[in-house]
C-alpha cells in the first residue's frame, strides 16, 4: 500500500491551505486559532502509536472534540476526515516523533450503486470536502472514462462574448484548479493526459454516445453548486456544459435538466450553468 511521509508542520499547512481562504472570508475562525487545535491534535497522536479510523473514529472525533472545546464553529466528522488528509478514507497513520506515516488505498473503490470513487472535492453547503463519484462509462484498452455523477460547481464556460473549448477558462480551471485540489498525488498519475489536458468535458457527440439514456445524463448539482446558483428545473436537475460550440454566436451546447443534449446551448458567460469533468484512468490488474 503506498505511503507517505509528512512532517508535521507540512501537515498543518496542508489543512490551513485547503480551509485558508474560506475561513478568512467567513470569519469562521483565524489561521492561527485552528493552528493551535491541530497542535494539540498531534500531541493527541504522539501519544497513540497506531490509531485506525474509517471517517468516524477517534481521529475526527477528538478533532472536534477539540474544536468544540475551544467554543469554535464544529467541523462535520466527515469533514475533518476528508481536510486532514486530502482524500479519504485514512486507511492508518503512525506518529513517528515529529512525522506522520500515512497508509492509503489508491485504487478505484466500486460502490454497490456502481459509481467509482476517485479522488474528492468540495460538495456540501459550507464548502465540506466528500469523496468524487464517477459513472465508469467506456473502457478502451487499460483505460476507463470516468464522468462525474453530479455536477460539482457553477460557472461560466468563458468571460468573453465569443470562445472556443481550446481556449476558454472552464478548460484551464479544470486542469488547474479542479485537477490540482480534487486528486492525491499518487492519483494524478492515474490520469490519462491528451492534448496538455486530463480533465475535460464530453462533446456534444460523446454525450449520447458515452452516456446512452436520457435518464442517465440528468445530473444532480452538488450543495455548494446549488448555493453558486446553479439552475435547476423542479426536479432538481441541472443543465451541464459541453465542450462543443453551439448554433448562435458565443453560445456554447449543454445537456438540460431532462437529460436531452441542447446542440443550441447558452451563451459561454451563463453562470447558472454547471460543469460535470470527465477523465480517463489508467487501470490497474482487475480493477472495475
Amino acid at each position: 500500500m503506498p505511503k507517505i511521509r509528512l512532517d508535521r508542520d507540512d501537515m498543518i499547512n496542508r489543512f490551513l491551505h485547503i480551509r485558508g481562504l474560506e475561513e478568512e472570508e467567513s470569519g469562521i475562525r483565524s489561521p492561527d486559532s485552528m493552528r493551535a487545535i491541530l497542535m494539540d491534535f498531534f500531541d493527541f497522536l504522539a501519544d497513540h502509536e497506531q490509531v485506525s479510523d474509517q471517517s468516524g473514529g477517534v481521529l475526527p472525533t477528538k478533532l472536534k472534540s477539540m474544536v468544540e472545546r475551544r467554543s469554535l464553529m464544529p467541523l462535520p466528522i466527515e469533514t475533518v476526515s476528508a481536510l486532514l488528509t486530502e482524500w479519504r478514507p485514512i486507511h492508518r497513520l503512525v506518529m513517528d516523533g515529529q512525522e506522520i506515516l500515512f497508509e492509503r488505498q489508491t485504487e478505484l473503490k466500486k460502490m454497490d450503486d456502481g459509481t467509482v470513487l476517485f479522488g474528492s472535492w468540495p460538495q456540501g453547503e459550507h464548502g465540506e470536502r466528500e469523496a468524487l463519484r464517477w459513472i465508469a462509462s467506456v473502457r478502451e484498452d487499460k483505460r476507463q472514462l470516468l464522468i462525474s455523477e453530479k455536477a460539482v460547481m457553477s460557472r461560466p464556460f468563458d468571460k468573453k462574448e465569443e470562445c472556443t473549448w481550446e481556449e476558454s477558462d472552464i478548460r484551464r480551471w479544470l486542469n488547474d484548479v479542479f485537477y490540482q485540489h480534487a486528486f492525491s498525488e499518487d492519483e494524478k498519475k492515474r490520469i490519462s493526459f491528451s492534448s496538455s489536458e486530463g480533465v475535460f468535458l464530453l462533446s456534444a457527440r460523446e454525450a449520447g454516445k458515452f452516456i446512452l439514456s436520457e435518464a442517465d445524463r440528468k445530473a444532480e448539482p452538488t450543495a455548494l453548486a446549488m448555493k453558486n446558483g446553479a439552475g435547476v428545473n423542479e426536479q432538481g436537475y441541472a443543465f451541464w456544459w459541453l465542450r462543443s460550440a453551439g448554433q448562435f454566436p458565443g453560445s456554447i451546447a449543454c445537456v438540460d435538466p431532462d437529460g436531452a443534449v441542447d446542440e443550441g446551448g447558452f451563451h459561454c458567460s451563463s453562470r447558472f450553468v454547471t460543469v460535470r469533468p470527465a477523465l480517463w484512468v489508467i487501470l490497474q490488474d482487475e480493477e472495475i
